[in-house]
């Protein structure tokens, strides 16, 4: 049997990010893995909400299934208008982003390892694929 100064953990991926290779450069990362990984799944919420917001439109046509459009579908089995109901699921889920990134913003922001990276890390790219995502559909503007 061999030592190793290295974890003998194996994180899971947080959002599209291998959250091991951020937490490579920081052995004190094994010691906090359960508030990271709390912040990997709020990172994986805003992602995924962005992803709703840029490419609802998209995904009904092709039958897909998201945020805005369960809420959309909610809204008018109540009886509004489509449009007006797709307006207000929008709204919705736009506010449910702005308060998942506030949360994930609050957790970054509390320090957890030795030297923060991990948690400024994926704020950082959690921060740039929900920009992304405001002006690029992945899918429909690259295939």
């Amino acid at each position: 049997m061999t030592c190793s100064t290295r974890p003998a953990w194996p994180p899971t991926s947080s959002g599209n990010t291998p959250l091991a290779l951020i937490l490579l450069d920081d052995l004190s990362a094994q010691h906090v893995l359960p508030q990271l990984s709390e912040l990997g799944t709020q990172e994986n919420v805003c992602i995924r909400l962005a992803n709703d917001l840029a490419t609802h439109r998209r995904e009904r046509e092709e039958g897909g299934i998201n945020a805005v459009r369960l809420r959309q579908d909610a809204a008018t089995s109540c009886g509004l208008d489509p449009r007006r109901a797709l307006a207000e699921a929008e709204t919705q889920v736009a506010r449910d982003l702005r308060w998942a990134m506030t949360r994930l913003n609050a957790l970054a922001m509390t320090q957890h390892t030795e030297t923060g990276r991990p948690e400024r890390t994926l704020l950082g790219i959690t921060r740039a694929t929900c920009a992304q995502y405001g002006h690029v559909d992945f899918r429909s503007d690259f295939t």
